[in-house]
């Protein structure tokens, strides 16, 4: 009885809130503690947030990323993703993730290619393969995707990014004659550079099924290793809050967002450059 109760809160958590990796959330714990502003940045994490903005990253890296959705050990968020540039223009990158528990876990592969153009602009194309499996014998759904990603550096100071999540509107799974669609979730955002030391960034989010929510962010370097981040969304509002730490060619990121309703999803967050 309690691994059914538990099963089914997580599905409902998940339908009413949109928390599963195939909802493309911000990944890595700059974006986290920003407001979950995420497209225009050509740091590490782009290999999970926008597909384009992997070609501005000249060197081989990895990382990966563990995300505790309000606390509770059934909403378990984390991945692996790997940056190979493969000439001066042009990279690879490869992103595994999971969410859930044994009662319910999503899966999800993602390829991605990107190909920038004289330093100032950026296409990107990635191949997704995406795996839920509800346990007690419920079912499984699978399917094949694909994301789309613009960057654009328009100055020293302003850059924009966009991305379109699943714009193909693939099918996960049927079950009685009902069919589950994967999100259509499309994204626009951009970042201002006051300075060499503080980055404000905004963006907008739109998934079809839902409306559209606004995210700000901001971050500002305390020192030559240190950086604090804050920032907010709409929808049902969330706060979040961050620092990052970089030493040598390690990163390490520690962010938590705060929802109005479900309070607290701390993540965390480490990247190396080889």
């Amino acid at each position: 009885m309690r691994k059914l109760f538990t099963l089914l809160f997580t599905i409902i958590i998940f339908q009413q809130f949109s928390l599963a990796s195939f909802d493309p959330t911000a990944r890595g714990g700059r974006s986290a503690g920003m407001g979950g502003t995420s497209v225009s940045q050509t740091n590490f994490w782009s290999v999970f947030n926008n597909p384009a903005a992997i070609s501005f990253n000249r060197d081989i890296s990895a990382g990966l990323f563990v995300e505790n959705r309000f606390l509770m050990k059934e909403l378990n968020f984390r991945g692996l993703g790997v940056i190979l540039p493969i000439a001066s223009n042009d990279a690879f990158g490869l992103q595994v993730e999971q969410f859930g528990h044994s009662q319910y876990l999503e899966s999800k592969v993602g390829l991605s290619y990107s190909k920038k153009f004289a330093d100032r602009f950026a296409f990107g194309l990635q191949f997704d393969y995406l795996n839920t499996n509800i346990g007690e014998g419920l079912g499984t759904g699978h399917n094949f995707t694909f994301d789309l990603g613009i960057y654009s550096k328009l100055s020293e100071k302003i850059s924009m990014g966009f991305t379109a999540f699943n714009p193909i509107r693939s099918k996960l799974t049927s079950y009685n004659d009902i069919d589950e669609y994967i999100p259509i979730v499309f994204k626009l955002g951009a970042h201002y550079k006051f300075s060499d030391v503080m980055l404000f960034a905004a963006e907008v989010e739109k998934d079809i099924a839902n409306k559209a929510v606004l995210r700000f962010g901001a971050d500002y370097k305390i020192s030559e290793i240190i950086y604090a981040r804050a920032g907010i969304s709409t929808g049902v509002v969330s706060y979040s809050f961050g620092v990052g730490v970089f030493y040598n060619s390690f990163c390490f990121d520690l962010a938590t967002a705060v929802h109005q309703i479900l309070g607290p999803s701390p993540q965390i967050s480490l990247h190396y450059t080889f």
